[in-house]
């Protein structure tokens, strides 16, 4: 991943300490999910939007970095997709010393919330159906104007992967699950693997936002590099000299 691509950079080529942190490996439990579905609304029980992050594990995380020193010890939680839920505590990675650069990354990192005339219309028939009376897409927004809005404030740098069109998020969604279904299975991993149909359900709880996000967060971005349908990127503008690479 690029996350990954910059951390060794910057950890050999300028000496800095580096942890990759994915918003993903944030979201709730499944357990929190369900009773979080239970209490708003059903929708809430699939991971994804914002609203199914523990934001107070995600303050905890980047308060340890911010406060990180060279004797610190900095737990790092990991989610299992293949399980659709968090790894317990005893699994996830140990990070020992001062962190000088997080690399925070994320398909809703850095979005913002809409207007509330802007979730009037539902943007396809999956909510229509199933969020008739807006309380789902209005619960997402809140948390993006709340929390998420306070989280993304620690952002010095943003840099955006700008998908050509939502055609290729199913795309790529369905290759990602196809990857998972391949993997060398430990007698568990293949429970919360989706078929295509399940992918294509699956992405339209991100079409609001992910439309919304090809429209307007590059105007934010200091970076924005974009891909083509094979997930390459073949262009990309730096907002400090607007130069073109």
């Amino acid at each position: 991943t690029l996350s990954s691509f910059l951390q060794m950079v910057l950890s050999h080529k300028y000496g800095l300490n580096c942890i990759v942190l994915s918003i993903d490996d944030l979201y709730k439990t499944k357990l929190s999910r369900q009773q979080l579905g239970q209490k708003v609304h059903p929708l809430l029980k699939t991971r994804g939007v914002p609203g199914t992050h523990d934001m107070e594990l995600a303050f905890r995380v980047f308060k340890d970095v911010l406060e990180s020193n060279s004797e610190s010890i900095i737990r790092i939680p990991r989610f299992d997709k293949s399980q659709d839920d968090r790894l317990t505590e005893d699994r996830w990675e140990l990070y020992k010393g001062k962190v000088d650069v997080l690399l925070f990354e994320g398909w809703c990192v850095g979005t913002n919330p809409q207007k509330d005339s802007e979730l009037n219309l539902p943007v396809n028939e999956f909510e229509r159906k199933e969020d008739p009376d807006r309380t789902w897409r209005c619960y997402v927004n809140s948390a993006l104007e709340t929390e998420y809005k306070q989280l993304f404030s620690y952002i010095n740098q943003l840099i955006m992967l700008k998908a050509p069109n939502f055609d290729c998020v199913y795309k790529w969604r369905r290759l990602q699950e196809r990857k998972l279904r391949n993997r060398p299975s430990d007698g568990n991993s293949s429970d919360s693997i989706m078929s295509d149909a399940e992918v294509l359900r699956f992405i339209q709880h991100y079409e609001r936002l992910t439309l919304n996000n090809l429209h307007e967060l590059p105007r934010q971005c200091d970076c924005v590099m974009f891909l083509n349908d094979n997930h390459e990127v073949y262009k990309s503008i730096t907002r400090e000299t607007g130069s073109t690479m």
